[in-house]
């Protein structure tokens, strides 16, 4: 949150309080737009069936049928092997089938590396003639759906912490009111009387490679409540202690 002391005299005080609102509208935006991504990658079901008569493969999306579906009877496959695609969200090895029309390739979100290797070898072993036909389904609709939403969730989330704070104390009133927009963020209206302190609360995002810690100001009640200032852990801890101390300074009479 930054900063703005707008009064701050023995009796009057106001603060105002805004998030970085150009950076938080472009963290959100991102997050939904990866979210929406990672939806149509992800979030596909395919399924291989291989025989002695030939390959069939089919993919789908939440239930609408791809054009990069295909049949193929064994006299027209040359070929079975994995190759490197550098497309998508990230590159991957996929199982790609050779004919003298071209290769067609196929896409399987939730099996790893080794996994597409075994179908390679076990649908050759099965087009030669020495295997048992076989059905293959992969279906990355859920996987696809729950990480979407989570960063959809998390583009949200940037975008409710938007937010401006007046912190607004009268002294000859005995008040001290916290003016959140928007509105549906509450105000308060305390006692000074009521306030024995200004204290700093902690957030901590641990990935368990990262760590992430933000902060919030938090008005300390005689009954043991504590008010925050903003919604959510808004504050750096630069921007926490700088208006922690200001508010602080003038509760406790010592500003001017």
């Amino acid at each position: 949150m930054k900063l703005s002391v707008k009064k701050r005299t023995a009796d009057r005080l106001r603060l105002d309080l805004r998030s970085n609102s150009l950076i938080l509208l472009f963290s959100g935006g991102l997050f939904v737009a990866m979210g929406i991504i990672t939806i149509w990658a992800v979030g596909v079901r395919t399924v291989l069936e291989v025989d002695g008569e030939g390959l069939s493969f089919e993919k789908s999306r939440f239930g609408r049928q791809s054009p990069d579906s295909f049949v193929l009877p064994a006299a027209e496959i040359e070929g079975i092997e994995i190759v490197l695609r550098e497309g998508g969200i990230s590159p991957s090895y996929e199982m790609v089938v050779k004919t003298a029309d071209g290769d067609r390739d196929t896409a399987f979100p939730n099996a790893d590396g080794d996994r597409k290797r075994e179908l390679v070898a076990q649908s050759l072993e099965v087009l030669s003639g020495g295997g048992e036909a076989f059905r293959h389904e992969d279906d990355g609709a859920f996987v696809g759906l729950l990480l979407g939403l989570v960063c959809i969730g998390g583009g949200l989330l940037c975008w409710r912490a938007i937010q401006k704070v007046a912190v607004v104390g009268d002294r000859d009133a005995g008040t001290l009111s916290i003016r959140r927009k928007p509105r549906r963020l509450g105000r308060e209206s305390l006692r000074l009387e009521e306030i024995v302190g200004v204290g700093i609360g902690e957030s901590v995002f641990d990935t368990g490679r990262h760590r992430v810690v933000s902060y919030q100001v938090e008005i300390e009640l005689r009954d043991g409540t504590k008010i925050p200032v903003a919604v959510g852990p808004a504050f750096t801890d630069a921007s926490a202690e700088k208006t922690r101390t200001r508010l602080d300074e003038w509760i406790a009479g010592r500003s001017a």
